[in-house]
């Protein structure tokens, strides 16, 4: 594996590709935010090899229900990485590219849950012909905002309405697009602000990346 070191930020993203204002815009008015093209396609390729490799030998993830809300999903989910991990690079590298983008000057005003600090990483396989993923919110201990990398393969984000799937408005989650989710402590929202949303039309495997900042006092309860 290659070193974290090895990479500057122009090495994994197109770094114009990420308005911030726009972005932040968009998490205010619906809660969601898509930003195509932000990974860079060399960087990309890279974490699609290292993501083969920890599921060459995983057998395909069932149908599962979750919950009292009896969410639907089918994928495979691998959290944990050694800090030698590209994964692990990517995770650090953003929240970097993140700050800069806003300003130090803004952070805090912007991310009122604690100070931003991505403190979670989860990478998912999704099968081709899964279900994916049915309307649902994200965890209310995840706080400031979620973000969500289409790492390779072929499915996509869909926000909604509620947990029937109303209204669907398609991201455009194409591999090397980062999607942006509103969670408690951005600009003051609250958990049951939370936007619903669900991943579908999983056409081919589909890797994606998610990095999350969950609330310190639950991170001590794991603990």
């Amino acid at each position: 594996m290659v070193s974290e070191r090895t990479f500057g930020l122009e090495d994994i993203f197109n770094y114009d590709a990420l308005d911030a204002d726009k972005v932040l815009a968009e998490l205010r008015d619906s809660g969601l935010a898509a930003v195509p093209g932000l990974l860079n396609e060399n960087f990309r390729k890279k974490l699609v090899v290292e993501a083969d490799k920890y599921f060459e030998e995983v057998p395909k993830a069932d149908l599962e229900v979750i919950g009292p809300f009896e969410v639907k999903q089918q994928f495979n989910a691998k959290p944990d990485f050694e800090d030698s991990s590209l994964f692990v690079t990517l995770r650090s590298a953003f929240q970097e590219l993140l700050l800069h983008k806003i300003g130090d000057h803004r952070v805090d005003q912007i991310f009122t849950g604690e100070s931003l600090k991505f403190n979670y990483s989860e990478l998912m396989r999704y099968p081709a012909g899964s279900v994916g993923i049915s309307p649902h919110r994200d965890h209310a201990e995840n706080i400031n905002v979620v973000c969500i990398f289409a790492v390779g393969g072929q499915g996509f984000i869909y926000g909604c309405d509620d947990r029937a799937g109303s209204n669907p408005k398609k991201m455009p989650t194409y591999p090397g697009a980062v999607t942006f989710m509103r969670a408690p402590g951005f600009e003051g929202f609250k958990a049951k602000d939370r936007p619903f949303h669900y991943v579908a039309d999983i056409d081919e495997t589909r890797y994606s990346f998610a990095v999350r900042q969950v609330r310190s006092s639950s991170l001590q309860k794991q603990n």
